[in-house]
């Protein structure tokens, strides 16, 4: 419980927010040095039904923390959220099968989707490369085993025709692998379809759809650290641009201010008969 209902330690600020706003999910508070705030503490929320709070919540919450604590200024700052695309196939004995194939594909993204957002909904969860293969496996009698691959996605949202500066780190040790979604590139007056690439020496360029480079160098990933740095202008996204790497490992750790998650559209799972 909070010390005498006030905030004095980063544990009591989270727990003060849970039993005041039932409307929060989950919630993290930790020091501000570690981000060069002295003096403070940092705070990242995420309300149910949606991934960032509203200004106005965000108020009502500082204030009322204001009313708890003497020494410390509580900060507010929006969670990082970092996404999984799961690619699944599945090798299943065809004697051992009672249902369709397509049945026995549902049941798998429906176990995969379950898993998720049971061990997804608080910040710092990581996840658990053996514990998800054991899910697919378990989810049919008929199963003998699976290939599962991860990836991890930054989903960015810029500002349209204003550079900016993408300065992150995944906080993961890397393949040699990275590269974004599409988006549209103003290239010597001319509107292109484009997306990043990274090379193995980790340097970031512009490469238009047949992967012919036509900007270089614009920043650099570090594959053994994790971080990333570049700055873009770009014309026109979909919906999102997204960041997407591979980790060395097959555990994908994150720090505890940030949120793991996994879209169902993100899962992609195939069945196939297994070879004997």
């Amino acid at each position: 419980f909070a010390t005498q209902n006030r905030a004095v330690i980063e544990s009591d600020f989270v727990t003060l927010i849970l039993e005041n706003f039932p409307e929060i999910q989950s919630v993290v508070a930790y020091g501000g040095e570690k981000i060069k705030k002295y003096g403070k503490v940092i705070i990242s929320l995420k309300p149910y039904g949606d991934d960032i709070a509203s200004s106005s919540l965000k108020r009502r919450i500082i204030n009322f923390l204001s009313t708890k604590t003497l020494t410390t200024e509580p900060i507010i700052l929006d969670p990082e959220y970092f996404n999984i695309q799961i690619d699944s196939v599945v090798s299943y004995d065809p004697g051992k099968l009672k249902i369709t194939t397509p049945e026995l594909l549902s049941k798998v993204k429906l176990n995969v989707i379950d898993y998720t957002n049971t061990n997804f909904s608080t910040f710092g969860n990581d996840l658990r490369f053996s514990k998800l293969t054991s899910i697919i496996d378990g989810s049919d009698t008929s199963i003998i085993s699976n290939d599962t691959k991860l990836t991890l996605v930054r989903k960015l949202y810029p500002i349209v025709n204003v550079q900016t500066e993408v300065n992150f780190s995944f906080d993961n040790e890397l393949q040699k692998y990275f590269e974004t979604t599409y988006f549209t590139y103003t290239h010597l007056d001319e509107d292109l379809e484009v997306r990043l690439v990274g090379d193995t020496n980790g340097i970031i360029n512009i490469v238009d759809s047949n992967d012919t480079i036509i900007v270089n160098n614009i920043g650099t990933i570090n594959y053994s650290t994790g971080a990333i740095k570049y700055y873009l202008t770009v014309k026109g996204y979909n919906t999102s641009i997204n960041l997407k790497v591979k980790t060395v490992s097959s555990d994908i750790i994150v720090t505890q201010s940030r949120f793991l998650s996994v879209d169902s559209n993100d899962i992609n799972v195939t069945v196939q008969q297994a070879r004997f």
